[in-house]
This record gives C-alpha cells, sequence and structure tokens, in this order.
C-alpha cells in the first residue's frame, strides 16, 4: 500500500505523530524514499495480439490464438488498432472488458464504430492513475520513483501521459522538486503509451496550466507502440503527432513562454533510456534534455519509405538538448530538427559521439546559437540527408556553430545552410558524402597537413589576421592543389606545384579568389632544390656619372645583376649611377652585397660597393677608376625590419 499521507496519524491519546514525521525519520534512518508503484497497485501486465477482430456495431472482440482471454483481463484496458475512424485517438478503440466469454471471446464496455479483422492489440491494467499517485507521493515528499521488473513482466500500460508535477489530470499543481524515476534496467522495465497523444507526452502533457519539474530518468523503456513495428497497436497519425517525452525547461512551460524563450542552465536527465518505437516523436519539444548512453530503437516509423512521412526523432521549435554516446538503431527520420521559427528564440545542439546502425534517412538540422555537433559516427542507408539548419528558421538564429570529428554515411555537410562567412560556422574533418575539399575555420594555429576539409566555399577567414585576410584552399585540377592567401581586394599569394609536380613556385595574384593561376611568380624551388628568383620588377638608375652610358639593373629587387658601359674614364669612388627599388624596402636600410663578375677585354677588377643607402635606393661605387668598356656587378639586397627585429 501507499505510505500514509500527511493527514494520516498516530495517536496513543497523549502525542500525534504525522506521517510526515515518520517519512523525515525515515529519510535519516535509511536514506532517501522508494515510492514503488507497485506498492500503489501498478501491474506489468502489457500484452499484444495480432488477430484481434471486432465488427462495427459490436463490443464483441475476439482473438482465435493469442490474447487467451482470463477472468482477470475484466476491468483491464484494450486498445485495437482500426476499430474506429480516423479521429483524436487515430484509428484506435480505446476501451475496457466488460467481461470475459472464453481464451477466444471478449465483450468490451464500448462497440467498435469501424470493422477490424487480424489487426494488431493489446490489453494490460491501466496503471496512469497508480504511477502517477507515486509521483506525487515523491513530488511531496522527496526520494525517488522506482518501476520495478513485477512477476507480470514489468510493462506497465499507461494513458494517457504522466506529469512531473502533482496532481492529477485538470488539477496539476507546480512542481517544486526533481523528479526522480528509475527502472531495472531498460530491458526490463517499460512505460507503455495507450491511446496516441495529440502534441503531448507520455511524459509531458503539453499544458500551459501546468509548470513541471526537472525529470532525472534511468533503466527503463519508454515505448511507443507503433503499430509498423513489433506488433505494436498504435498507427502513426498524419499531423499534431504525440511524442514519447514533451518537456519545457524544468520549472518554466513553453506553452505559456517567456520572452525571449532561451535556455536556463538547467536540464532534465535521461540515463540509459530506451526510447522504443513510438508512432510520432520521441521529443517534441526538446527542450533541456541532456540524454547519456540512450538508445533510439526503431524511432522514426522505419517501415516507411524513405520519402515518406517519418516524424523527427528529437524535434523542437526552439531546442536545446545534449546527447553524449547516444545510439540509433533500425530506426528512421531525422536525428534532431530544430525549426526554432521564433525571432526571440535561442536552440542549440551538442551531440557528441553517438552513433547509428541501419539507420534509413535523416540528418541533423539542429545547428542554432553555438551548437557542437562532433566526434559522431552516424550512418545512413539512403543519400539526401544532412547536418546543418533547419531552413525555415530565421537567419537571427544561425551562429558560431561547430561540426568536426564526424564519419557520415549518405549524409552532407555542406547542403544544410552552414556558413563560416555569414555565419561564423567552423566545419572541418568530417568524412561526409561531399567532404571532397577545402576546409573552413574560425581561429586558432592551423595545421594543414593534418586537417581533411570538406567545404567547397575557398575563402576561409582567420582570426587575428589583417581586415580582410584570407586563407584560400583549393583543389588540384591539371595543375595540382593550390594555397593562398592575402586581401581579396588586392594581391594574393599562392603556393602551387606544376603539372609535372616538380616546381613549388610562389606567385602574386592580383585579387582573384577562385582561380589562383597566372600572376606573377616571385621564385620557386625546382626537382633539384635549386632556389629561382624571376626576372622582373629590377631598381632603375639614374644620376649617373661622367662618360656612363647606361647602368642596367636586370632581376629584381632582391637579387639580379648590373651591367655599366662606359664610354670614357670615371675615377675612382666616384658615383656611377644611383638605383632606386621598384617596391621600397621602408624605413630600415637593407644590406646590400655588390660581386665583380665581369669585366670587358683588357679591363680590371673594380671591386664595386654601394654607399648612401636607403630603404628607396642605393648609390654605386667602385675603389678603381673605371675605363672605356663594359663592366658586369651581381647584387644582392637583404631587407630588414625596423629595429632589427
Amino acid at each position: 500500500m501507499p505510505f500514509p499521507t500527511s493527514l494520516d496519524t498516530i495517536t496513543d491519546g497523549v502525542t500525534t505523530i504525522q506521517a510526515a514525521h515518520i517519512k523525515t525519520l525515515q529519510n535519516m534512518l535509511v536514506g532517501p524514499l522508494i515510492h514503488n508503484i507497485v506498492a500503489f497497485g501498478a501491474k506489468g501486465d502489457c500484452r499484444w495480439f495480432s488477430d484481434a477482430s471486432i465488427t462495427s456495431g459490436t463490443a464483441i472482440l475476439s482473438s482465435p490464438a493469442l490474447a487467451q482471454f482470463t477472468q482477470a483481463d475484466v476491468g483491464k484496458t484494450v486498445e485495437i488498432n482500426g476499430a474506429a475512424p480516423p479521429g483524436t485517438n487515430g484509428t484506435v478503440l480505446s476501451t475496457t472488458v466488460l467481461s470475459v466469454q472464453s481464451l477466444t471471446s471478449c465483450t468490451l464496455a464500448t462497440n467498435a464504430t469501424q470493422t477490424a479483422s487480424g489487426t494488431a492489440a493489446k490489453i494490460g491494467t491501466q496503471n496512469n492513475p497508480a504511477v502517477q499517485a507515486a509521483i506525487n507521493q515523491q513530488q511531496t515528499y522527496g526520494g525517488r520513483v522506482r518501476i520495478p521488473l513485477d512477476p507480470y513482466g514489468g510493462k506497465y500500460l499507461c494513458s494517457p501521459g504522466l506529469t512531473a508535477a502533482p496532481g492529477a489530470v485538470g488539477s496539476f499543481t507546480t512542481s517544486t522538486r526533481p523528479l526522480l524515476i528509475e527502472g531495472d534496467g531498460m530491458l526490463n522495465s517499460t512505460i507503455v503509451s495507450g491511446a496516441p497523444n495529440t502534441f503531448s507526452g507520455l511524459f509531458g502533457n503539453g499544458s500551459a496550466s501546468v509548470i513541471e519539474g526537472q525529470i532525472i530518468m534511468s533503466d527503463l523503456t519508454l515505448d511507443g507502440d507503433y503499430t509498423g513495428v513489433a506488433g505494436g497497436a498504435m498507427p502513426q497519425p498524419a499531423s499534431l503527432s504525440g511524442a514519447l517525452v514533451c518537456l519545457t525547461w524544468p520549472y518554466t512551460n513553453d506553452f505559456a513562454p517567456p520572452s525571449p524563450l532561451a535556455p536556463t542552465g538547467e536540464y532534465h536527465v535521461f540515463t540509459r533510456v530506451r526510447f522504443y518505437r513510438p508512432p510520432g516523436f520521441v521529443f517534441q519539444p526538446a527542450q533541456g534534455a541532456m540524454l547519456d548512453d540512450c538508445l533510439f530503437d526503431q524511432v522514426g516509423q522505419p517501415d516507411v519509405a524513405s520519402g515518406g512521412l517519418h516524424y523527427d526523432n528529437i524535434g523542437s521549435g526552439c531546442g536545446d538538448v545534449i546527447a553524449i554516446g547516444c545510439s540509433w538503431k533500425d530506426s528512421s527520420g531525422n536525428y534532431a530538427d530544430f525549426t526554432n521559427v521564433g525571432t526571440n528564440t535561442v536552440s542549440r545542439l551538442i551531440m557528441l559521439g553517438c552513433v547509428s546502425r541501419n539507420h534509413q534517412i535523416g540528418g541533423v538540422y539542429a545547428a542554432g546559437v553555438g551548437s557542437i555537433i562532433a566526434f559522431n559516427r552516424l550512418s545512413n542507408n539512403v543519400a539526401g540527408s544532412g547536418i546543418g539548419y533547419d531552413a525555415s528558421g530565421p537567419t537571427a538564429n544561425r551562429s558560431k556553430n561547430m561540426v568536426f570529428g564526424n564519419v557520415l554515411t549518405n549524409i552532407s555537410v555542406n547542403t544544410s545552410l552552414l556558413s563560416n562567412a555569414s555565419y561564423g560556422d567552423v566545419v572541418f574533418g568530417n568524412i561526409a558524402s561531399d567532404s571532397v575539399s577545402g576546409a573552413t575555420f574560425g581561429q586558432g594555429v592551423i595545421d594543414l597537413g593534418q586537417i581533411a576539409g570538406n567545404v567547397n566555399n575557398p575563402a576561409i577567414p582567420i582570426a587575428g589576421a589583417q581586415h580582410g585576410d584570407k586563407l584560400l584552399l583549393q583543389p588540384g585540377s591539371g595543375s595540382g592543389a593550390r594555397m593562398g592567401f592575402g586581401t581579396l581586394a588586392g594581391a594574393l599569394i599562392t603556393v602551387l606545384p606544376n603539372a609535372a609536380g616538380q616546381r613549388f613556385s610562389i606567385r602574386l595574384d592580383p585579387g582573384s579568389t577562385t582561380a589562383m593561376s597566372g600572376g606573377t611568380e616571385i621564385f620557386a624551388f625546382t626537382s633539384g632544390n635549386h632556389l629561382i628568383i624571376s626576372n622582373a620588377s629590377a631598381p632603375a638608375a639614374t644620376n649617373k656619372g661622367a662618360n656612363v652610358t647606361s647602368a642596367t639593373a636586370t632581376g629584381n629587387d632582391t637579387i639580379g645583376t648590373i651591367v655599366v658601359v662606359m664610354a670614357g674614364a670615371l675615377a675612382a669612388n666616384t658615383r656611377i649611377a644611383t638605383f632606386t627599388f621598384n617596391v621600397s624596402y621602408g624605413a630600415a636600410s637593407p644590406i646590400i652585397n655588390l660581386t665583380n663578375q665581369t669585366s670587358g677585354v683588357g679591363l680590371a677588377i673594380v671591386n664595386p660597393y654601394a654607399t648612401f643607402s636607403t630603404g628607396v635606393s642605393f648609390d654605386l661605387f667602385c675603389n678603381q677608376a673605371l675605363a672605356t668598356g663594359t663592366y658586369t656587378f651581381g647584387y644582392h639586397v637583404i631587407g630588414i625590419t625596423a629595429g632589427g627585429a
């Protein structure tokens, strides 16, 4: 029997002790209270049969072989798929057993309104009053509710759903403490959904008049009893589907929401819970749910063809879910989908280390603000799904999501609106249907050798770089892979091998963000370990000395040769010419090395040197006199930063 209420008393004529005092003493002596639903009259005796038949306008239910009715079934709830026309309960007739005639026949309390033959049905004790009574006790006195594996099999039929608050249907009051509820293992303890709910849940009632507490649930199964899986009796609704769980953040109510609606930092916690064959959603809404080591078993109506109606596994408008180490088995539909259609709402999904096996089709469309979807192994049988945003959500609710390290089969990462440029999203290191090249990063040091990219847009902002700077990656297309950085409006430096893979060059590519080809080659490394400097933009000569016919530099501002042609003599240590760099080296004067390469026939070695050098120019001298003829000098300029840093 249930524990006495605070109205119950024990008295010896002098002292009165109320039940609340006893409970306080029990907590002190033996630990938290355990509210076993069996003590409140619950029976886990739900059973299914697939040969149910009933004729419209009659109350006689027959089952030739499987139901095996007994007198103990009188008063139990019966639910028969197809025995009622489409309505609030789909096509399910939900009633009770009035009498039992034989092992194969019983009379119901309500006539069928539609004929059904050889259909799925279930029968069991209606446990909603007992389980809710246990919840009420827990909400009043604390402790935890226990769903045991009882002698009947541990499958407890509950209809309508259960509420994490004290009271009863129509008279619930606000919850003020967490509801702790535990079973004897996900394959031993089961709460079975009764007639389909209309946008409410097996847990959670979707009412604006009820503020439910935090649910902390572990080690049991929530069974939606979908008719398309393993002989279930509940059909898939065409619209307004219910869910196994219908909860807003603890101690709030999305059905009478504040504005803006945003995470509160508190979460309902589900640990080792099996979500089994719902006819609609698993979660709807999914606000403040933390899932740890849970199993999604044959959810999303996997018997329906891939192009048909599949309700989201974790569905919500404004959603807030953390899923760690969960698994999907033999399921279908979107793993998570947050439509987030309001402008004053925030959605986020943290999904880490989850796996799926034999999942028909479905994506993760729950990126919102600050979502992290990482290190998951999701395998779909049918192509066409993705990871990213739900397309119906406003752009104001898209910001700074991370998708990385996922191994995906028949799931794409570039087709669902994720964008670094538009929303600051970070996507990299995924093995997916479309992860063929490129990468996108938001910040930090990037080891390009360790990253397998997957974003086709080649422009990648790097935090900390100058405004407008970009890092660009491009797959090879005849000329090998390319990499570049610079500004989109100005110069772009690219690094690429040539077609034979023997030349690694750096080029100035003016303003191209896609082709990264052509431009001016600055220098290159060849397969022979040779450094080659391009012959372009050499310093220009002015202020030529007496009898200097010409002074011509060939090469560039860094390295090259100078050819001086003399028409007559020039005294030693006299300026031959001033050479102005094509591009200034800046405030610090560079180091200029000059060598005497060759002199004309009969001419002496004249030992060139530079003086009056600045970041803009230098003067060429020789410490021997020049005569009529041609002199060739080599030059090498090394720039330094101001202060020598």
